[in-house]
């Protein structure tokens, strides 16, 4: 599955870092993938959070965009819980 979150960044199982059914934070533009305690800045001015926190965010944002089985994935992502 894969939730497209920003132009930039997508939440997916499908990349070769996800395992066991845990999503992943891909960076589209340099293929890098963040785990949900991962620490990074997605964007400047963001700081240098775990990746759950900036997911939290953006999912705060696009919320009422995204199916329900979206929401359920993205969730998945900020409890740190396998799909």
């Amino acid at each position: 599955m894969q939730v497209h979150l920003t132009p930039s960044y997508i939440l997916t199982t499908d990349h070769s870092t996800s395992s066991c059914g845990q999503p992943v934070l891909v960076d589209r533009g340099y293929d890098t993938a963040y785990g949900p305690g991962d620490i990074v800045e997605l964007y400047s001015g963001w700081g240098l959070k775990p990746a759950a926190l900036h997911v939290q965010r953006i999912f705060h944002w696009r919320q009422r965009q995204l199916s329900q089985d979206e929401c359920t994935f993205v969730e998945c992502f900020i409890q740190g819980l396998p799909r």
